[in-house]
């Protein structure tokens, strides 16, 4: 009878742990160094607090929403901070690391605004240029008309105006960003008074050189440069 029972509460404590969801991740400033001695809470039930000592973090959730916050240092007024909303829909094991700033502030017009690829509908852009074209040829065909009547002479080529951007607007856009330690693309279109599009490819081509890096922000990004990982 008692090992039965035994064998019983074997069963009951592998049930339970096999449902057991584990969150795990680094936690990291913006030049992407490692924060140790940091304070992490989440709102579970009860609430769970974990200080980090190596940068690191483990914590083991049921299924559901929770606000996961990451301060630095993890006593007294916090100088750095990050916030997360999440979900867990399954059991598993997932990753999530901390990016921690000094200041939201500054930041919440920028949370929630979308980036430019994101708010970019392809249809919409195709029947905005298409509008444009049609208007520059009904121009076009109206000028022709006036010319013909008041002068008949042969129409000379029109060549169109370029306007020449400089060779170096990347390098431009990464010194930029690498003054402001910080930005998101809506300071870098105020900087730079080209198109959002070419702002979009500027900042698509130096991330794909690793010269910058995106981190994710409500429905916007914050862009820094990409330095090589040292733990402090």
């Amino acid at each position: 009878m008692k090992k039965l029972l035994l064998f019983i509460y074997l069963i009951i404590i592998f049930s339970t742990a096999s449902i057991a969801t584990e969150i795990e991740g680094t936690i990291y400033d913006l030049s992407l160094r490692k924060v140790p001695n940091s304070l992490i809470e989440i709102n579970t039930e009860p609430q769970q607090k974990y200080v980090s000592i190596d940068g690191q973090y483990t914590l083991n959730v049921p299924p559901g929403k929770y606000t996961l916050i990451a301060k630095f240092p993890a006593t007294g007024t916090p100088l750095l901070i990050d916030i997360e909303e999440i979900e867990i829909k399954e059991e598993g094991t997932f990753n999530l690391d901390l990016f921690l700033i000094d200041d939201l502030s500054d930041l919440d017009e920028y949370y929630n605004e979308p980036d430019i690829d994101e708010d970019l509908d392809p249809t919409t852009k195709k029947t905005y240029w298409e509008y444009i074209f049609l208007t520059i040829l009904i121009l076009i065909i109206i000028g022709v008309i006036i010319y013909l009547k008041s002068k008949p002479k042969p129409i000379p080529p029109i060549t169109p105006i370029i306007k020449e951007e400089p060779k170096n607007l990347a390098t431009q856009v990464l010194n930029f960003i690498e003054k402001e330690e910080r930005a998101t693309q809506k300071d870098i279109r105020k900087q730079f008074p080209y198109s959002e599009a070419k702002i979009s490819l500027i900042i698509s081509e130096l991330e794909h050189n690793n010269k910058i890096k995106k981190i994710k922000k409500g429905r916007g990004n914050i862009i820094i440069i990409n330095k090589p990982t040292k733990d402090i």
